[in-house]
C-alpha cells in the first residue's frame, strides 16, 4: 500500500473517531452541539413511525414537514428500541459518522479524478476535521444524507455518463441516485436541473440521439421520487412538504426578518427590496463557513481580535491569487467538467434569497455549496502550494507550515467542542433539553402543550406537545396564515405554551385579530432562562 493510500486511511479514521466521539456524549451536551431542536422533528416521526402512529410528529397531527429518506432510515433503531429515546439517537448519528467516511473517500475520488492525489488527500483532510462539516453532518436532519448523494451521483455522473457512451442501466442507475437526491432533500431538484442542463449541453449537438438515454434517466428519476409527491398532493393538498411552506411564511414576521412590521401581507403585495437585500448579505456571510476561509479566519477571532481574522482572510486570499499568478499554465479542461455544480449553486442562492428565505437557517441549508467548496479548496491547494515557481524550500515551507497549522487548528476546534464544561449561567437561554426535563417535571403528564419550537421538547416529555409554527403541523401552519392562531389554540385544547416570549408575541399576537382577549393567556413563574411558560383558559 502506498505512502499516500495509508495516509487517507489515516485521515479518514481520525475524523470517524471525531464524529463517533460527538455521536456518543450525554444528551445534555449532543442537544447542544451538533444535534438541533428541528432534529427531533425528524427523530420523533421515525419513532411514531415505528411504533404504528403513523407519519406524525406530536401523535395527533399527520405531516409531511419532513424530508422521507433520513426519516425512513431511521425507523428500524426505533423498531428494535420502541421504549428508549436515547440510544437510537445515537446509533443514528453513529451511522451518519459512518456514511461520512464514505462521503470523504468520495470526496478523495472525485478530487482525483479532476486534479491530483495530493490536491484529493487535502480536501479530505478539511472533510474530516472541519468543525462546520461535522456540525452539519451530526445535526440529527438529513444534510449529512443529501451530501452524500450529491457527490456519489456527480461523481458517478463524470466517470460513467457525461462523456462516455453509456447504457441504459448507467442511465437508469443515475436517474435512481438523482430521485434518492431529491428524497433527501427537497431541493435535491435544483441539482436534476442544474445536471440535466449540463447533460443537454456537452450533447447539444447530438439532441436527437440522447432523447432516449435522457428519457430513461428522467423516468428513473420520477420513479423513485414520485410516491413521495402524489402522497403530498393527494393527503395535504400539495405536492411541497408543509415546513417549506411555513418556513417561507415565518421568515416574514419582526421576529425572524428584522422588520419591524409583519411582512407576511407583502406575499401578495411586492415585498421590500431591502428584505431581499438582507438575504443577499446573509448568505454571502454564512458562505464564510466553508471550511478552508474558516479555518484561516478563526485564531484572529479566538484572540478578540477581528482584525487579525480579517488580516489572515485577506492576507490568504491575496496571497493565493499572487501564487496562482505564479504557477504554471494548466488544462482547466477537466475541472471545468464541474461547471454544472456552480451551476447548482447558483440556482439554490437564488431560491432561498428570492423565494424561499428562511435567513435563521440559511448556513445548513447552504451545507451542500459549503461540501462543495472543499472540492474547490483542493483544486486551490494543487495549484498554490503543489506547483507555484517558488524555490524549493520557499515552496516546502509554504506547503508544510500551511498544513500542519491547519490540522493543529482544526483539531483543537473540535477538541474545544468537545472537552469544553458548558457554562449553564452563560446560556443566553435555558437549552432546549434542560426546558424539557423542566416541563416533565413542573406540568402535568396529561397536559397538552402547545410550542413554537417544539422539536426537543416534544420529543423526550410524556405530555402531549403540539407544534405551532406549522413546520410539521399544516394546521398550525394555515392558523399563521390567516392570522387565527389564538382560535386554533383553544380548539386544540392546549394548556400550556412554552417558548419565548418574542416568539409568542410575533406568532400569536401579532398574528391574531387585534382585539384578542390576552387575559385568556397569562405567563407562570418558570423559573427557566428566557423562556416563557403560559397557561391557557378557555
Amino acid at each position: 500500500m502506498s505512502g499516500k493510500r495509508k495516509l487517507l486511511i489515516i485521515l479518514l479514521l481520525i475524523g470517524l473517531i471525531w464524529r463517533l466521539a460527538f455521536s456518543w456524549q450525554p444528551m445534555e451536551r449532543l442537544t447542544l452541539f451538533p444535534v438541533v431542536d428541528d432534529g427531533f422533528y425528524s427523530l420523533n416521526i421515525a419513532r411514531n413511525l415505528a411504533l404504528g402512529a403513523g407519519m406524525t410528529c406530536d401523535g395527533v397531527h399527520p405531516t409531511n414537514g419532513f424530508q422521507p429518506l433520513f426519516v425512513f432510515l431511521a425507523v428500524p433503531f426505533y423498531w428494535i428500541f420502541p421504549q428508549n429515546k436515547y440510544l437510537p439517537v445515537n446509533l443514528v448519528l453513529s451511522c451518519l459518522s459512518f456514511l461520512s467516511v464514505i462521503s470523504g473517500l468520495l470526496i478523495y475520488k472525485l478530487v482525483k479524478h479532476l486534479s491530483h492525489e495530493k490536491a484529493a488527500l487535502f480536501a479530505v483532510l478539511l472533510w474530516c476535521l472541519s468543525p462546520t462539516v461535522i456540525e452539519f453532518e451530526l445535526n440529527g436532519l438529513e444534510s449529512g444524507l443529501s451530501v452524500f448523494f450529491l457527490l456519489w451521483t456527480t461523481y458517478y455522473y463524470l466517470t460513467k455518463v457525461r462523456n462516455q457512451k453509456a447504457g441504459a442501466i448507467n442511465h437508469i442507475f443515475l436517474g435512481v441516485l438523482l430521485g434518492l437526491a431529491v428524497l433527501t432533500r427537497i431541493d435535491g431538484l435544483f441539482f436534476c436541473l442544474a445536471m440535466f442542463l449540463d447533460y443537454l449541453w456537452v450533447n447539444r449537438r447530438q439532441l436527437v440521439e440522447i432523447r432516449l438515454p435522457a428519457s430513461q434517466v428522467i423516468s428513473a428519476c420520477i420513479l423513485v421520487c414520485s410516491p413521495w409527491f402524489l402522497n403530498n398532493l393527494f393527503q395535504f393538498g400539495h405536492i411541497m412538504p408543509v415546513s417549506g411552506q411555513a418556513v417561507r411564511q415565518i421568515s416574514l414576521s419582526p421576529i425572524i426578518s428584522g422588520f419591524p412590521t409583519d411582512l407576511s401581507p407583502a406575499l401578495e403585495g411586492g415585498i421590500p427590496g431591502a428584505y431581499y437585500l438582507s438575504n443577499i448579505k446573509q448568505s454571502l456571510s454564512k458562505l464564510g463557513r466553508a471550511p478552508l476561509i474558516e479555518a484561516l479566519f478563526w485564531p484572529g477571532l479566538l484572540l478578540g481580535l477581528n482584525w487579525l481574522g480579517y488580516l489572515l482572510l485577506t492576507f490568504f486570499i491575496g496571497g493565493g491569487l499572487i501564487l496562482i499568478g505564479c504557477t504554471r499554465e494548466k488544462d482547466f479542461s477537466k475541472i471545468s467538467q464541474m461547471n454544472f455544480i456552480l451551476g447548482y449553486c447558483a440556482i439554490m442562492l437564488i431560491a432561498y434569497c428570492f423565494y424561499v428565505f428562511g435567513q435563521w437557517y440559511y448556513v445548513r441549508y447552504y451545507f451542500p455549496l459549503i461540501s462543495i467548496s472543499i472540492l474547490y479548496s483542493g483544486f486551490f491547494y494543487n495549484l498554490t502550494l503543489e506547483e507555484p515557481r517558488l524555490s524549493p524550500l520557499a515552496g516546502k515551507t509554504l506547503k508544510w507550515g500551511s498544513l500542519v497549522f491547519l490540522f493543529l487548528s482544526l483539531n483543537y476546534r473540535l477538541g474545544e467542542r468537545l472537552f469544553s464544561t458548558p457554562d449553564w449561567d452563560r446560556q443566553k437561554h435555558t437549552p432546549y433539553y434542560q426546558t424539557a426535563l423542566w416541563v416533565e417535571k413542573n406540568l402535568p403528564p396529561d397536559a397538552v402543550l402547545g410550542c413554537f419550537q417544539s422539536g426537543t421538547i416534544g420529543y423526550f416529555v410524556p405530555q402531549t406537545v403540539i407544534n405551532l409554527d406549522g413546520v410539521v403541523n399544516q394546521e398550525a401552519y394555515l392558523a399563521i396564515k390567516e392570522k387565527r392562531m389564538l382560535a386554533y389554540i383553544e380548539k386544540s385544547g392546549i394548556e400550556y405554551i412554552v417558548d419565548w416570549p418574542g416568539m409568542v408575541e410575533a406568532f400569536l399576537w401579532q398574528a391574531s385579530p387585534p382585539n384578542s382577549p390576552r387575559q385568556k393567556i397569562f405567563l407562570l413563574e418558570s423559573g427557566l432562562k428566557n423562556y416563557g411558560v403560559y397557561r391557557v383558559v378557555n
